[in-house]
């Protein structure tokens, strides 16, 4: 593929907030500027064009040599998005997530030797209390029982990330903070001003972050019994940026996905593939050309 990176980093991530979507619709081209008319709740249209925006941003740091409009990305029958280009597909893996202002796009090319674009998944959640019930319901025992382990000791950068959004919500008090840190006080809902179910709940917003990003490897979504994809191993270590993570499919595929998590200020970011790989690039937003 034209001007697409490859190895030795053959994924890559973006994580941009809706103030940078533009309001007008010229970065739109081919199908997507139908999907967008029709998307009537401005809600639902406000989070899909900030999914596409990400998408589109990330591709052209990809692609360093394009610009918006070069880049459509269409709904496959499966509703899984994909990657196109000249009324082409391409052969770039993508994934999206929004949640409370926020997108995430994850995206991967073949390896330098490997033809086969590897498969990739991503999820991001915003870290508030989940109830017993629903860790009953949506989690198997063994993930119950890890879930439960590591609920009751918190790490320290959940910790900090929690009591510095409550203290600064506490207050009110946005001077001297930047665009980012003020739009995660503004996002801080009432229930996550409560510190100890917010703690405690830390791990099963992980672990069903995690198993969203799998079933976005299968291109199952929720479509698909979330206790069929099982959060095996997680790893909590205060120096790194990117934590592993593996899943395991007991579904009739099987398998098993490997990928990492991290924190962005109270958001949970999980990326997946169904190949080992090193830590996504992070990539940069930048001001790109509509046309």
């Amino acid at each position: 593929m034209e001007g697409v990176v490859s190895a030795p980093h053959p994924w890559g991530w973006l994580l941009l907030q809706q103030a940078s979507v533009p309001p007008d619709d010229e970065w739109l081209v081919g199908e997507e500027v139908a999907k967008s008319a029709q998307l009537q709740v401005i809600k639902r249209r406000m989070s899909w064009r900030l999914g596409r925006f990400t998408a589109k941003s990330a591709l052209c740091q990809w692609a360093p040599a394009s610009c918006l409009r070069d880049w459509e990305i269409r709904s496959a029958a499966d509703g899984a998005p994909e990657v196109w280009r000249d009324g082409a597909a391409m052969p770039v893996a993508i994934s999206l997530s929004h949640r409370r202002g926020r997108g995430l796009c994850v995206l991967a090319s073949a390896e330098v030797g490997i033809e086969e674009v590897p498969s990739v998944g991503c999820d991001l959640e915003f870290l508030e209390p989940r109830s017993e019930a629903f860790v009953r319901d949506y989690f198997t025992r063994s993930e119950r029982a890890y879930i439960h382990a590591l609920g009751r000791q918190p790490p320290l950068m959940v910790s900090r990330a929690v009591e510095d959004a409550m203290a600064i919500a506490e207050t009110n008090g946005t001077s001297g903070l930047g665009q980012a840190q003020k739009s995660e006080v503004s996002s801080t809902s009432p229930e996550v001003r409560k510190p100890l179910e917010t703690l405690g709940s830390w791990s099963a917003v992980l672990f069903w972050s995690a198993k969203e990003s799998a079933l976005k490897v299968l291109r199952t979504g929720l479509h698909r019994d979330t206790r069929s994809v099982v959060v095996e191993e997680v790893a909590v270590e205060p120096s790194a940026s990117w934590q592993p993570l593996r899943v395991r499919d007991d579904g009739p595929r099987g398998g098993q996905f490997y990928g990492y998590w991290r924190l962005c200020g109270l958001h949970v970011v999980t990326v997946l593939s169904d190949r080992v790989l090193p830590p996504p690039r992070r990539l940069s937003r930048q001001s790109y050309a509509k046309k």
